[in-house]
């Protein structure tokens, strides 16, 4: 039992990394100046971002349109 929660703890961690690498490399692409910020201004760049409302309406629009989609996978 022990293995099989360790296994799939590892097979958790590896998806997250794997989807924060993807990701990262894609803000990377469409953002290529973002290669030479240091992690702190990275983060700073972020939070300014995440309080700007036109990015959070935006987000939240994305969130909702996976989530309906989502939901409409579930009822077929």
């Amino acid at each position: 039992m022990e293995n099989r929660q360790k296994y799939l703890g590892d097979k958790t961690r590896k998806q997250r990394a794997h989807r924060l690498i993807t990701r990262g490399a894609a803000v990377e692409s469409v953002f290529p100046d973002v290669k030479d910020l240091s992690e702190p201004e990275f983060y700073e760049l972020v939070e300014h971002a995440s309080e700007i409302p036109a990015v959070i309406s935006l987000v939240m629009y994305a969130a909702d349109k996976h989530n309906q989609a989502a939901a409409k996978k579930e009822v077929s």
